[in-house]
């Protein structure tokens, strides 16, 4: 897990704290975490390379990598004893200012497939295709230097991962989210110079030339190619079908619930990932 960003002193302090209480009780017992959703989308992007924020959010997502259920309910007990306090939804916590957290098991002993079951009647089922990709490949980024906190966060390609996963597995309107999301880092890629001056390497050149030295769509397919890298073939093959479903999941609707810029443009910047993914 490598360290790139330094984020000491640039988060507020009930932040910093929540973090802080994960990351001992998930020490503490010895489990594998991760911060994604939203939270780990301004880490890294907003307050690591200084993109705008695209929206609000009031939580913070956590996966945890769990050997069974009662391994889960004991991370929660344990958040419980550092004023969090439970409530009527299995994976959403409170802090003593009633902010929230949620926190999303997985790991092959609680996972069927890739989808996990909510105890005790199995009737709420969750689709963690990607989270064991994400967590094995998780940016480690300070977020305090004394006492010394680092978190590991989701990293670009595991977010653009999990988002085009949410995507086909939830409802309108839950998934505009996601496909806003997919089109924000769609953005980002294309705007900022850290991602850009990636293209110019030897090992990246052939990409520009792909597009005929488009750097818009040559960064889309950069950003595919390196989620290709960390996804497992079940993952890569699930993204991939968007391709080619018939119902309105799939590369055109996604285009066009990006939001942002017209949908013509959104889906040559789908179809330039999925070439870098299938590539």
């Amino acid at each position: 897990m490598s360290t790139l960003l330094n984020l000491t002193g640039q988060l507020d302090a009930e932040t910093v704290n929540t973090l802080s209480d994960v990351n001992e009780v998930a020490t503490q017992l010895n489990i594998p975490y991760i911060i994604v959703g939203a939270t780990a989308r301004d880490l890294i992007l907003h307050h690591g390379y200084g993109a705008a924020i695209q929206r609000a959010t009031s939580d913070i997502d956590f996966a945890v990598q769990v050997d069974s259920w009662d391994t889960f309910e004991m991370v929660k007990r344990e958040l419980c004893t550092r004023n969090f306090t439970e409530t009527p939804m299995q994976h959403r916590l409170t802090n003593s200012t009633g902010k929230p957290i949620d926190i999303l098991p997985f790991g092959p002993q609680v996972q069927n497939n890739s989808t996990i079951a909510w105890p005790p009647n199995g009737n709420i089922v969750m689709n963690v295709l990607g989270f064991q990709e994400a967590c094995d490949n998780a940016q480690s980024i300070v977020i305090r230097e004394t006492p010394y906190l680092a978190c590991p966060v989701v990293t670009p390609e595991g977010f653009a991962i999990l988002k085009l996963i949410a995507w086909q597995d939830r409802p309108k309107p839950e998934r505009l989210r996601d496909a806003s999301d997919v089109g924000y880092l769609f953005s980002v890629f294309r705007r900022l110079d850290t991602f850009i001056e990636k293209l110019y390497s030897d090992n990246n050149i052939g990409d520009l030339e792909r597009y005929e030295w488009d750097t818009d769509l040559a960064v889309c397919f950069l950003l595919g190619k390196n989620c290709k890298t960390i996804a497992s073939d079940q993952t890569k093959a699930q993204i991939l079908k968007l391709r080619h479903y018939s119902n309105d999941r799939n590369v055109s609707r996604i285009a066009e619930e990006i939001q942002t810029g017209n949908a013509s443009d959104n889906l040559k910047f789908v179809e330039a990932f999925m070439d870098g993914l299938s590539s």
